[in-house]
């Protein structure tokens, strides 16, 4: 009799050991399926990429323009050099109307009005039809872009001041001297009032009162503001970005670039991004610093990030580049026929398209919206020359007989 052998694995038959493999394979698949899943989920909400895209309408205006435009919901407000302040719609392009108010700053566009700093005054303007609503002399050309929040008119003066306007009405609540050139526009952030100051400076107020609440001076002139509901954050001309502490103005942490910062950072739940002058774009940890990615941008940013539905979109010159806020990675690119002046302005339709709207340096202004491929359909009727049926092969007659299967002894 013939010996009779088992190999034991562990104790276990093969038959059984197999199972088991196949058990653990299965379970560790679902923990990678797992990990993957969350990880997915934890990335901001990624949309389509904006581009390819289509120009939806381009309007060019009677003049290059003097300073980056205002928008709100329905309407884009350029300045002008030859001192006009023109309205456009972001419907169809068409100019609404234009009012003759000189100034070099980027106006403020809310709750139906347009503030616009010209000379040594503010000007409300109804956003409807242009009309002016009511002047303010403020006795010093107004140095930085204006702002407006929720009633509030902060403006940064060539005289060293910040002044603190009612925005329905027009009258003076405080004024502040600060000492040093004002460098950007203000921000607010709760009962808070900033300014970034040309010595280093940024400075906090009181809202309410305009008194003095901290100051913190950092390696250089810092660039423009963002004020979120718990930190300030801030580039600066000394390399370094900044995250400070709205409530002492405490440096929470900085992080070091090759060049300066350059506009305004832009921030989702998770991130702070930012551009600066050795073209490259960051995203940074809103919480720690830790930088989440980096990307070259190919073209001399000339103004910060823009965030919308997970994608950044940065202005060079002349072209619009859109990223990925979650990996950093390209989505593509469209080139204008100058240079940009200021960040573009994106936003939804009623129907929820996202569209996206920019002005050149020389006067145009245009819209942009995704490209749209149009979708496969049957064709009623196939192309070309119909051609005639062939006849079949006819099958000649040799007269020859049939040859007939051999039978099995003729082999």
């Amino acid at each position: 009799m013939g010996e009779h052998r088992t190999t034991i694995y562990r104790g276990l038959s093969p038959r059984r050991s197999r199972g088991y493999g196949v058990l653990a394979r299965l379970l560790a698949a679902l923990l990678i399926a797992s990990c993957l899943t969350a990880g997915r989920e934890s990335l901001p909400r990624r949309a389509p990429a904006f581009f390819p895209a289509d120009v939806v309408w381009q309007i060019r205006l009677a003049a290059a323009v003097s300073a980056p435009a205002a928008f709100d919901a329905e309407r884009a407000y350029v300045p002008l050099r030859n001192g006009l302040i023109v309205a456009v719609g972001q419907s169809d392009g068409r100019t609404r109307w234009s009012v003759d108010l000189p100034t070099t700053v980027t106006p403020a566009a809310a709750g139906g009005l347009v503030f616009v700093g010209s000379r040594s005054a503010v000007y409300a303007l109804a956003a409807a039809n242009g009309t002016v609503r009511w002047t303010a002399p403020v006795n010093a050309p107004i140095a930085a872009p204006v702002l407006f929040h929720t009633d509030w008119l902060i403006l940064g003066l060539e005289s060293r001041e910040i002044v603190a306007l009612r925005g329905s009405s027009g009258d003076e609540v405080w004024r502040r001297t600060v000492g040093a050139a004002v460098t950007a526009q203000p921000a607010i952030s709760g009962d808070r009032v900033f300014s970034a100051l040309a010595d280093g400076r940024v400075v906090a107020f009181d809202l309410r009162t305009g008194d003095p609440v901290w100051e913190r001076r950092l390696g250089a002139a810092p660039t423009e503001l963002l004020a979120l509901e718990d930190r300030l954050f801030v580039g600066s001309k000394d390399n370094f970005f900044y995250r400070l502490d709205l409530e002492h103005g405490d440096v929470e942490w900085r992080w070091r670039t090759g060049a300066d910062i350059i506009g305004r950072a832009a921030a989702d739940d998770r991130n702070v991004y930012f551009a600066s002058l050795d073209n490259v774009l960051r995203a940074l940890d809103r919480g720690n610093g830790a930088q989440r990615w980096k990307a070259a941008l190919p073209v001399r940013p000339i103004s910060g990030p823009v965030w919308s539905d997970g994608a950044l979109f940065v202005a060079g010159a002349p072209s619009l580049h859109a990223f990925s806020a979650g990996t950093g990675a390209a989505e593509g690119q469209f080139g204008a026929d100058a240079e940009l002046l200021g960040p573009p302005h994106v936003f939804r339709t009623t129907e929820g398209e996202v569209r996206l709207v920019a002005v050149t340096g020389d006067g145009s202004v245009f819209e942009l919206r995704h490209r749209v491929d149009p979708p496969l359909r049957p064709l009623d009727f196939v192309p070309g020359t119909k051609l005639a049926p062939e006849p079949a092969p006819r099958v000649l007659s040799t007269g020859a007989t049939p040859a007939r299967p051999l039978s099995p002894r003729q082999h």
